[in-house]
């Protein structure tokens, strides 16, 4: 687990791991920004795409390197699916989430 201290003016902090440093060294955090750009219908289809690998794994339809392939690929589907987002989308700017209208109307 994970403990930040901060300073009395909270500007500086001290993390007890590499990720608390990350966290806290604001030159690093502040360029990084994980806004979500996938979709419940993208996470949905990324899970099912996942579960399917597994089951063609476990009754021996894919094997070798193709398993491993397919596993690692699942497995990135998985984690963007939990976390939603993908950082393929972000260079063309993609975003399968749905824009409420509340949402345009204050822009």
């Amino acid at each position: 687990m994970m403990a930040i201290k901060y300073d009395n003016d909270n500007r500086h902090c001290v993390g007890n791991s590499i990720v608390g440093f990350l966290y806290c060294n604001n030159s690093i955090t502040k360029n990084i920004e994980m806004k979500k750009n996938m979709g419940l219908k993208d996470r949905m289809i990324r899970v099912l795409a996942a579960v399917v690998i597994a089951i063609l794994y476990n009754i021996n339809i894919i094997s070798g390197t193709t398993a491993i392939i397919l596993g690692a690929i699942a497995l990135i589907f998985i984690v963007t699916s939990f976390i939603s987002f993908c950082p393929l989308y972000v260079p063309f700017n993609i975003s399968t989430m749905i824009k409420s209208k509340n949402h345009e109307s204050r822009n």
